[in-house]
């Protein structure tokens, strides 16, 4: 059976967001250490590993993280983010909107 792939809007501190910047350590506190979910949203995301390692599987491939990788997301795309324990780096999300402003 399939699992549903979920979708998220830009949301932080409980209020919808046009840009937000977030570092992986953040991200892996607030997710107890665990990986995501494969999942879409409809805002870009930019994801700068500093010494992170693991893997990004983006529209079903999968691509390495390594310390210095950048990897771009556009809205709707399915991505799922797994990263080793201790990744340091930079989660930088924005929507179409920003962009226009």
């Amino acid at each position: 059976m399939k699992e549903k792939i979920y979708s998220l809007d830009l949301i932080y501190a409980g209020a919808p967001a046009s840009f937000v910047m977030r570092t992986m350590e953040e991200i892996e506190r607030e997710q107890g250490g665990s990986a995501d979910e494969p999942h879409r949203h409809n805002f870009y995301s930019i994801i700068w590993s500093f010494t992170a390692t693991g893997k990004h599987i983006i529209d079903f491939h999968e691509y390495s993280i390594e310390p210095g990788s950048i990897f771009f997301v556009s809205p709707w795309q399915v991505h799922q983010v797994i990263t080793d324990p201790g990744s340091k780096g930079l989660v930088i999300l924005f929507t179409s909107e920003f962009l226009q402003n």
